[in-house]
């Protein structure tokens, strides 16, 4: 008997427009929840919507405005059925064929999967459920939605499509031998930047070492004559003749002609100069023909 005042009094709201008074609740904040039901305490308000309860400070709220919506009319029914001991899958189908005449789609899913929870084989149900896609499951004995029963058949939702789990399998494999292979180019290319480091290296130090080798050959060859200016060339056996005093002419006087005595050597342009023979040398001691003059040490 309750039941069916229950059902007649959801039938007759729904004759009547079923329009109830409703709410717009405004934010400080510029947001705004329109067509709910508000509950104004002294601390806070409650907004009651289809998906649930918010509650907010009252500091937030900046005002409140009451207006007729079919939002409101389904959550003042949906309140009744659920204070209702006896309300039926009957009655609950009735409100969720109501809801989505009113174009309320969240509110006719609502009330129709718990008039499925109730009778899961009452006329009516498969009809609203399939067509939020709701599927029933044998082996469960429910109504289940098209996510979970992909899940159950093994598909995996991944970047926007349902997927088998061997293919999820054969993408994750995929995924790796692309990642090592990145991880190879990397290595590859870091190798190659140090092998062209260490040649440039060893070019430098090679170079380098040919610089070093170079300044120490002419320094080898060079010092020893470095206080002449040029290099000074060397013959066996002959030796400039010292001068003593500043006076680098010998003493005038007489020989033989065969080198063993003192000769003049003429003068040039740069004054005169004498030679000492030395023994062995294999260069004659005198000339006779008066151009140069040597004192041999034998005499």
């Amino acid at each position: 008997m309750r039941n069916r005042i229950v059902t007649t009094l959801l039938l007759g709201l729904s004759l009547t427009g079923g329009a109830a008074s409703a709410d717009d609740v405004f934010l400080k904040n510029g947001r705004k929840f329109e067509g709910v039901i508000a509950e104004t305490t002294d601390t806070q308000v409650r907004i009651r919507m289809p998906g649930g309860v918010v509650s907010l400070p009252k500091s937030q709220v900046l005002r409140v405005e009451a207006k007729d919506s079919d939002l409101s009319g389904y959550l003042r029914r949906k309140e009744a059925l659920r204070r209702s001991a006896d309300a039926s899958a009957q009655d609950w189908l009735e409100l969720a064929r109501w809801a989505k005449t009113q174009g309320l789609e969240q509110g006719a899913r609502e009330a129709a999967l718990t008039a499925a929870e109730l009778d899961p084989k009452l006329e009516g149900v498969a009809t609203l459920l399939r067509g939020y896609k709701y599927s029933f499951d044998e082996q469960l004995g429910r109504w289940i939605s098209y996510e979970e029963a992909m899940r159950k058949r093994g598909f995996v939702f991944t970047q926007g499509a349902w997927i088998s789990r061997e293919e999820m399998a054969e993408r994750a494999r995929l995924q790796r031998e692309h990642e090592a292979h990145v991880a190879q180019l990397r290595e590859a290319a870091r190798a190659d930047r140090a092998a062209r480091q260490t040649e440039m290296l060893l070019a430098t130090q090679t170079a380098l070492l040919q610089e070093t080798v170079r300044e120490r050959e002419r320094d080898r060859y060079v010092a020893p004559y470095a206080g002449y200016g040029w290099p000074v060339v060397v013959i066996p056996g002959y030796f400039p003749r010292s001068c003593h005093g500043g006076d680098c002419n010998p003493p005038s006087g007489g020989g033989d002609g065969h080198g063993g005595g003192h000769h003049n050597r003429p003068e040039g342009r740069h004054g005169r100069s004498s030679f000492t023979r030395i023994p062995g040398s294999v260069i004659p001691g005198g000339d006779t023909g008066g151009r140069s003059s040597f004192q041999s040490p034998d005499r």
